[in-house]
């Protein structure tokens, strides 16, 4: 899994395993330290917007949350990693994943560089194809910011001059379109179905539905 004996750091794409304690072997479980990050937001909030000009309305509703993290085992281990009955990997494996000639590397252990390799893809952005689901170690490589900002529910009214109405003898009447989970702001790394529903990946995402109607008084 190393590459040179004398790196701080083994590298798999981006993911680095890190000798934490000093002792000379990587990213085993006396490596393990806390991030810092949990699920539980720092920050919820949430903000009732409402406007009106001349007979136009609008009534805007935002909420979300920040400094919230997930880990998303899902990822690493149908992303990055073959499983043990399958045998399809992604067309574009060659520039998503992690690789190097690993034969070169166990031949010619003391020079053999990567970086100066062209048969080699080491600006992967996902770490290298395992044959199996057990080489799965945690680690911050699939723990994501799961931040957002959503526009809850969006609504447009009209309501017609009273001039227009008395004529029917209507006291008010008021045509009105709306919908709900219209927008969500998240961080751009953040591979979930949805941040607000945290990690997992078999979840239906939040439907998006519109609406219109009328508001009559007599």
């Amino acid at each position: 899994n190393t590459v040179g004996p004398n790196a701080a750091n083994i590298w798999y794409g981006q993911m680095i395993m890190a000798d934490a304690n000093g002792d000379g072997r990587y990213g085993n479980d006396d490596d393990r330290e806390f991030t810092g990050k949990s699920s539980t937001p720092r920050f919820i909030f949430g903000v009732n917007l409402n406007a009106a000009w001349k007979n136009f309305d609008v009534n805007m509703i935002w909420d979300g949350r920040l400094g919230s993290y997930h880990y998303i085992e899902g990822r690493g281990v149908n992303s990055s990693i073959l499983s043990n009955t399958g045998d399809v990997v992604p067309a574009d494996a060659w520039t998503r994943y992690y690789f190097y000639n690993a034969t070169e590397a166990l031949n010619n252990y003391d020079n053999y560089d990567p970086a100066s390799d062209p048969d080699a893809n080491i600006n992967g952005k996902y770490p290298r194809l395992l044959s199996a689901s057990s080489s799965m170690v945690t680690n911050t490589f699939y723990l994501y910011n799961s931040s957002y900002i959503k526009l809850r529910s969006l609504q447009i009214g009209y309501t017609l001059p009273k001039k227009w109405i008395n004529r029917v003898k209507m006291a008010n009447f008021r045509i009105f379109a709306s919908g709900e989970n219209l927008l969500t702001i998240k961080h751009k790394d953040f591979e979930g179905v949805d941040p607000e529903l945290g990690s997992s990946l078999i979840v239906y995402p939040l439907a998006r539905l519109f609406s219109a109607g009328v508001n009559v008084t007599f």
